[in-house]
């Protein structure tokens, strides 16, 4: 069977005794890893048949995790459990992953002489995350870059006194996505990206190996799907370890949970109002013969001070009262571009992923009490691009009779 054909990725096997102690944690923690898994307490339901549920989770399960311990020898439902696992093992695959839990190789060699042989993580010395963290490495090889997971570590020790390496100027800690951007090229080249990604990070558009080219007038840069579903996969194995999370909350927390939500809440906001993300496309995407004006993105943080009744007023003022606007013309223009590239709904689930893992009692609360529908704005339901274009040719003379105007460089990329 591929891999895609089983339902869970571990079955946790275990006597009842080291259900607190190993078991349950360990669940929790894959289960945060993002794996799949079978276990009594969250599998099981009232009604069912034990024995008959054992067998379908054993059979529906890539990886059986064994924990053997004095109490797993005297049980007969773990026997039973490890007769299903070993007949898979026997049969070519590779399927049990031991954990020795307070026991010596004495002890399960007199249990069971084949399992005494097979490499165990053992508990302990290991510790509940240590176990976890090799599990999902065994597990899932391909999605845990050993050199992302050390770039992750760089980042998270020294992305504060990281030099800004791009032309514009440096907003941080404040900036958005292009000021992270030019912070992260201390750790990570986009040569190095696609040696470890094994493909190409785009599929068109101008950017290149030695950098992006955030300002040309007529195209950008599609991303190639399978690289950002390589990434976030990666993501989800790094956030799978408690103690980088532990390590790095507070840096996320006060630089990188407002640009978080800022992303959240625009992305949300269009997916749920597509005549409004459809009209931004038309006039964004699709530049004119000279193509498009330099500040064409950021001029977008000024529609909120254009009081006429359109999709895109209404949408830059609901964020401008919750996020600085000319970040939030960034992120409108970045999910613009992803809409059209078609690969936004996976950026986005990065975004959440990482508002999941960092601050989940803030993104809870902030999804919940956040209301993106706008069915009723000014009783219209319909937005034709072609008011997007005249909004923008009155917000050039709006912008002419302003004096000093500036507005932080902070376009999509």
């Amino acid at each position: 069977m591929a891999a895609d054909d089983y339902k869970y990725d571990v079955f946790i096997s275990h006597a009842h005794e080291d259900k607190q102690t190993v078991a349950r944690p360990l669940s929790e923690l894959l289960e945060r890893a993002g794996m799949a898994v079978w276990y009594d307490e969250t599998t099981l339901a009232a009604g069912m048949s034990l024995s008959s549920a054992i067998d379908q989770g054993l059979a529906s399960s890539r990886f059986g995790v064994v924990v053997l311990s004095k109490h797993f020898f005297e049980k007969n439902w773990p026997k039973h459990e490890l007769a299903g696992l070993r007949a898979r093992q026997m049969n070519g695959q590779n399927v049990i992953i031991p954990i020795w839990a307070d026991v010596e190789f004495e002890d399960v060699l007199a249990f069971s002489p084949p399992l005494a042989d097979m490499l165990a993580l053992r508990s302990p010395p290991d510790t509940i995350e240590a176990l976890a963290e090799e599990i999902v490495r065994i597990v899932n090889p391909e999605s845990n870059s050993r050199w992302l997971s050390n770039v992750a570590d760089a980042v998270a020790n020294g992305i504060e006194t990281a030099p800004h390496l791009g032309p514009e100027f440096d907003y941080w800690p404040e900036g958005g996505l292009r000021n992270l951007y030019h912070r992260l090229l201390n750790f990570a080249s986009h040569r190095q990206f696609q040696r470890y990604f094994g493909g190409p990070i785009w599929l068109s558009g101008p950017h290149g190996m030695d950098g992006l080219d955030l300002h040309n007038p007529t195209e950008f840069g599609h991303y190639n799907p399978d690289f950002v579903e390589w990434l976030f996969r990666n993501l989800r194995s790094i956030l799978g370890k408690p103690l980088f999370v532990k390590l790095s909350k507070g840096l996320f927390t006060s630089r990188f949970q407002e640009i978080g939500l800022l992303y959240y809440a625009s992305y949300e906001y269009l997916r749920r109002n597509p005549h409004v993300s459809d009209a931004l496309r038309q006039a964004l995407i699709v530049p004119s013969e000279t193509g498009l004006p330099a500040n064409h993105y950021r001029d977008l943080s000024w529609t909120k001070d254009v009081d006429d009744g359109s999709a895109v007023m209404e949408l830059m003022r609901r964020l401008d009262r919750l996020f600085d606007s000319n970040r939030a013309a960034a992120a409108v223009a970045f999910w613009t571009r992803r809409m059209e590239d078609g690969t936004a709904s996976i950026f986005a689930k990065i975004v959440v992923l990482l508002l999941k893992t960092y601050e989940t009692a803030t993104f809870a609360n902030f999804n919940s009490a956040t209301d993106w529908d706008l069915k009723d704005y000014a009783g219209r339901e319909i937005f034709d691009y072609r008011d997007f274009s005249e909004l923008m040719q009155r917000l050039l003379g709006v912008l002419e009779e302003r004096e000093g105007h500036s507005p932080a460089d902070e376009q999509g990329a």
